[in-house]
């Protein structure tokens, strides 16, 4: 089968620039599994969120390979939504230091859009999500 096969050397080609490289399969795969799992985020966030808040964005601002920090963005019919989403993204043991960056009534009221910073802890995000 393919993937019993010995590691082989491809051609890596970046798009629009005229630079290439060899890599092995051994490295491929390595940068494959060392990246976020962002089904397990996603799924961890989106387990967490109450009815009354929705996500408009989410997105890596830095990171390691062990801890990566997210930026979500989304809007919040209250304040009490907003702060029982953080209170449930800590407590699921899922995100660390999370922190509210920006709120913002919308006009009209009724919703204010927020900012969120969080760190994912990939280990139990590997094993539990």
């Amino acid at each position: 089968g393919y993937l019993t096969e010995e590691p082989r050397e491809i051609t890596v080609r970046t798009m629009g620039k005229k630079r290439s490289g060899s890599v092995s399969m051994d490295n491929i795969v390595g940068i494959v599994t060392a990246r976020p799992h962002w089904s397990n985020i996603l799924h961890a966030l989106t387990r967490a969120m109450p009815s009354d808040v929705w996500l408009e964005g989410v997105g890596v601002t830095g990171g390691t390979e062990e801890w990566y920090t997210i930026r979500i963005t989304g809007k919040a019919k209250t304040q009490r939504a907003l702060t029982t989403f953080i209170l449930q993204l800590e407590s699921g043991g899922f995100f660390r230091q999370t922190a509210l960056e920006n709120t913002k009534l919308l006009q009209g009221g009724g919703a204010f859009d927020f900012e969120l910073t969080s760190q994912p802890v990939m280990k139990k995000l590997v094993n539990d999500a």
